[in-house]
Formats: C-alpha cells, structure tokens, sequence
C-alpha cells in the first residue's frame, strides 16, 4: 500500500514521519470438509484488517504517551509496535493494528510502556531502564524493543465482545567486545534476562554477544463512569 493511504488507526507525533502504511485486509472463511479433509464447500463471513505503520524517528520520542497497547482509534486497537535502533542506524518505529467492532469500539484495558526517551540518533539505544552493560572496551551496537498484547476476540462472527492481555515488552541487543574483558549484563528493574549473552558467529577479529531481556507490563483497568 503506498504511503499517505488513509489508515482506520493510527499514531501521530511530530517527533515522527510516516514512511509506509498498509492494511493488512483478510476475509474469514467458513468451510465444510469430506471425510478424507478436503475443503468441499466454503462461505465468507466476515472480515478483519490489520493495519500497521512504519516511522522514522526524527525527533524526541515519548514512547510511554504514545506506544499505549490496547488503546483503540477508529475501530482498530494498538497490538504491537517494535523499536529499531543500532549503530551508523536511522532508528525506526513500526505499529501494528488489529480491526475491532465500531459498535463496541472502546479502550478497555491497556498497557503502557515503562518511561523512555528515544532519539533521533544514529546510535544503539538504551531505552526504558532495560539493562546496563559493563566490560572493557565493549559498546552496544544494535538494541530493538518490541511490544505487544495478545488479542482475544469472541467466536461470532462479527466479533461483538474482545480483550487484550499478557502486555510485554522484549528487548534484544547485540555488544561488540573489543577489549579482553567479555561483557557483562544486569537487567534493569523488573525486566528478565531471558537469553543471556552469547557469542554470535562471526568472521571478524573482535567478538560479537547477544542477549534477549523481556519486561511484563501491568495491565491498567479502565475508569469506571
């Protein structure tokens, strides 16, 4: 889908630029099979979009305002978005979208991200308070942060009812060590180290490590009113 297509959902900041967006349309499709499996009948019944974003970070970006997961706009509720950054990297933004009923289009529960600053820099980023690195002469070089919830929706057809649970966010990075000391890994407060480092294969003199981190992000119920 070519960019400035209007999507059902969406996130704006001026801290960010649109580069892409897509719709990500499906039709749901009931089938009737015969006894050896094969499909011998099927009707459409309904159908689903799943429209996602790609940024480029040009300015100072509040991730904890804006990266909300379970807020809905326009009848499409914010499931994931992934944070990309490294270094001699633009740093990216993606955001992904799941269609839910206009009718019971509202934000229920949601989960929103830890505090962080992400910059426009060409540089592999530390962001929410998710680890400090340690050893001689060892620099991170890539760091990606991926958030998401699972969405549950009810079996009718139309989707009357739904929720979204198990808010998480997953940290991977990459350290060069230049130095003789390895690195060294501590998470940061309520995040867990899920694979700590490990050498990546590689053909160049100095070593690479690569760890995965993952932080569970507390649900926040609605206001009643």
């Amino acid at each position: 889908m070519s960019v400035g297509i209007k999507l059902t959902a969406g996130i704006t900041d001026a801290a960010l630029e649109n580069t892409d967006s897509g719709e990500g349309k499906s039709t749901q499709m009931v089938t009737a099979p015969n006894k050896f499996g094969d499909v011998v009948a099927s009707h459409p019944f309904g159908a689903l979009s799943a429209p996602t974003q790609n940024f480029a970070v040009i300015g100072d970006f509040d991730p904890e305002a804006k990266l909300i997961l379970g807020t809905v706009t326009n009848e499409a509720v914010l499931t994931s978005w992934n944070i990309k950054t490294g270094a001699a990297v633009a740093p990216t933004l993606d955001a992904g979208f799941d269609s839910v009923p206009a009718n019971k289009a509202t934000t229920g529960r949601t989960f929103k991200t830890p505090a962080a600053e992400l910059k426009p820099c060409c540089c592999a980023q530390t962001l929410f308070g998710a680890f400090t690195l340690a050893g001689e002469l060892c620099n991170l070089t890539s760091a990606s942060y991926a958030g998401s919830v699972n969405l549950t929706r009810s079996p009718d057809a139309e989707h009357k009812s739904w929720c979204v649970s198990g808010g998480k966010i997953v940290c991977t990075i990459e350290v060069n060590q230049a130095g003789e000391t390895a690195p060294t890994l501590t998470p940061g407060e309520n995040w867990i180290v899920d694979v700590p480092f490990q050498k990546v294969e590689s053909d160049q003199d100095y070593e690479k490590w690569s760890a995965t981190l993952r932080y569970e992000i507390t649900g926040i119920e609605p206001a009643e009113g």
